[in-house]
């Protein structure tokens, strides 16, 4: 297979109608030294480059090209993504490289680079077809709580954050932030490097003597490694940021933000399947001694969530009423006054005019270990509710992202407001609603990408009347409360409820 082919099979998974033929188009990708090389570089969640092209640098007037099968493709990618070349080196290497390639391996490249092949294919597409192709990327996440699930007094309980969870991976002398699901978020980027001093710091304290630090070393820089190899589980806090979208920006000031760290383990410890058995409570006293060091090194707005302990069910529930009713202004201050005067502007809830409050409580066990899916070791209590509601409309996921082409979410109608339903959406549901979705875009005769905003929606009162197979169905959503204009804040999909429809729907007529 040669760049030009590769190139045209790419396209071929991007027009699949459906999940069984975007998985028979990866199997010949993959089937391919080319293919595989393809999708490494692209999917693979721990290789970053530090870069976003918006648009493809120009082509060289010269007759002779490389294709992207030449050896020094494979150096460029790597001297990339170790960051031997950064700055205005790396901006003057990529243009030199676009300029060499072929027309077809400059596009590959461009998809390379900006780590999606624009073709809806998703990680776990990938693990479907070529199971341990790529490294897990994992992050340990919470079950919704449950007395029964508490065995064994006291517990420690945390603060849930409305924030964006970040994970930050050291390794080879370089960090950088992504999200839960394996996405770098440039925009953070600047909080790394004191990260890694702090740690290259406490290093030195523990050869110093300092025998306090020695474990903390050996958890940093994962046994004996030169260059600092851990991972930091935190919360990324937008003080001047509005959404997490906001926070993936470049343009954005990493120091606006600031983290709120929960755990800490070696690198070794985060990749593969297999849990971290070192207990929580000796992860979060190296954690403590990890963030001061930070605070005391470097300044930079690093943190680490309080622990509240509980010996009992009602004083879990205590707890949690406690934090759901502070502000986060007043939380993430640390008492500056300069500071909180500055997030109260910016952490009012638009539509109720007050501050924004906690998102809820986490429930952990001081024994647990750190595992790489959800665990009843942690448990999550946050103010949810449910309510049915039809779909009327779809959206394309963002651009330049995983879900572009391909199902990004549902619109649905609540009392005169579309809200739009992103999450709760498996990979397989987005493969198959959007076939759903091709079918009733052609009953209305329009082109299905219709893009992530505004997407494309009808009204409530013909949608049941042209034999669609997504709109008009009724779904499930979870969400937290009513916003004051009718809409549902951070609303997920739970389930379609299709056994409810024909009730609601003649209530809906005879209303």
């Amino acid at each position: 297979m040669n760049a030009t082919e590769a190139l045209s099979l790419i396209r071929e998974i991007a027009n699949s109608p459906g999940r069984l033929d975007k998985q028979a188009g990866l199997e010949k990708l993959l089937a391919d030294d080319l293919g595989k090389f393809i999708l490494k570089w692209t999917y693979d969640p721990f290789i970053t480059f530090g870069v976003t092209l918006k648009k493809m640098p120009p082509q060289s007037t010269l007759s002779l090209y490389l294709t992207l099968e030449h050896a020094s493709v494979g150096e460029f990618l790597t001297k990339l993504s170790t960051r031997e070349w950064s700055g205005n080196e790396a901006k003057s290497r990529i243009d030199l490289a676009f300029a060499s390639l072929d027309e077809a391996s400059r596009e590959i490249l461009f998809l390379i680079l900006n780590k999606d092949l624009k073709a809806g294919i998703a990680n776990t597409t990938i693990e479907s077809v070529l199971p341990g192709f790529l490294p897990s990327f994992g992050v340990m996440r919470a079950h919704p709580y449950e007395e029964k699930r508490v065995t064994q007094f006291p517990v420690p309980v945390e603060p849930k954050l409305d924030g964006m969870r970040v994970t930050f991976i050291a390794k080879e002398g370089k960090g950088a932030f992504f999200t839960r699901s394996g996405k770098a978020i440039p925009a953070l980027q600047d909080l790394a490097a004191p990260l890694l001093e702090a740690a290259r710091s406490v290093r030195s304290m523990a050869h110093s003597g300092l025998a306090a630090y020695d474990d903390l070393a050996l958890v940093l820089f994962d046994g004996n490694n030169v260059d600092p190899t851990f991972v930091l589980d935190t919360e990324a806090i937008n003080g001047l940021f509005e959404t997490s979208g906001a926070m993936r920006r470049k343009s954005q000031k990493a120091y606006d933000a600031q983290l709120e760290s929960f755990d800490l383990l070696p690198l070794s410890g985060f990749l593969g399947n297999q849990p971290y058995k070192v207990p929580y409570e000796t992860r979060r006293a190296l954690l403590e001694t990890f963030v001061s060091a930070v605070r005391e090194c470097t300044g930079a707005p690093v943190f680490m969530t309080p622990i509240y302990e509980a010996n009992s069910h009602e004083e879990i529930e205590q707890i949690y009423e406690r934090l759901i009713n502070q502000t986060i202004a007043n939380y993430i201050a640390r008492g500056d006054a300069e500071v909180e005067a500055e997030l109260l502007k910016v952490l009012i809830d638009k539509q109720a005019g007050k501050p924004k409050g906690l998102e809820g409580a986490m429930v952990k066990t001081y024994d647990g270990a750190y595992e790489k899916k959800k665990s009843h070791t942690w448990q999550k209590i946050k103010p949810e509710e449910t309510i049915d509601l039809f779909i009327n409309g779809f959206f394309n996921g963002e651009e330049n992202a995983e879900n572009e082409n391909r199902m990004g979410g549902a619109i649905v109608w609540h009392k005169g407001v579309n809200v739009r339903v992103g999450g709760g959406w498996s990979s397989d549901d987005r493969d198959q609603l959007w076939e759903d979705w091709c079918h009733d875009a052609a009953i209305l005769g329009i082109d299905p990408k219709v893009g992530f905003k505004p997407g494309y929606f009808i009204s409530i009162a013909t949608v049941h009347d042209r034999g669609f197979k997504f709109l008009g169905r009724m779904l499930e959503i979870e969400f937290n409360e009513v916003t004051p204009d009718g809409s549902l804040r951070h609303p997920r999909a739970v389930r379609f409820r299709d056994d409810k429809a024909g009730e609601a729907l003649a209530e809906l007529k005879a209303a």
